[in-house]
Parts: C-alpha cells; sequence; structure tokens
C-alpha cells in the first residue's frame, strides 16, 4: 500500500500515557519533545499518530 493512501492510526493523550507509562499531563510535553505531530480537532479532542509516536520512540533508544 502507498504511504498516501495509509490510513491515520490515531492516539489519545490516555492511550499515548499508557504505552509511554507516563501521567496524561507529562504527555504533551514529551509530544512536544519528540517532535510528534499534535492533531487537535478541537481544544479538548486531541490525537496523535501512532507510526509518528513509534518512530519517535525508537530515535531515543540508546544502545551500549
Amino acid at each position: 500500500m502507498a504511504d498516501k493512501d495509509k490510513e491515520l492510526r490515531l492516539l489519545t493523550i490516555e492511550q499515548v500515557a499508557d504505552r509511554l507509562g507516563v501521567a496524561r499531563r507529562t504527555v504533551t510535553d514529551i509530544m512536544s519533545r519528540l517532535g510528534v505531530t499534535r492533531y487537535e480537532i478541537s481544544h479538548r479532542v486531541v490525537r496523535y499518530d501512532a507510526d509518528e509516536l513509534e518512530a519517535a520512540i525508537r530515535k531515543t533508544a540508546v544502545r551500549k
């Protein structure tokens, strides 16, 4: 499937917090620092792209 045809998998702040093991209020700071795009549908409806989040996390891996 071509990238342009790929469906976005969007996550809520709660879902991101669960995946990262952090508090909800920490998610915005972490996502901004990692450069993950924030989709603000409305003031109360915010989503993050799951694939972009996973790619950003992989980039932070420290291998010894």
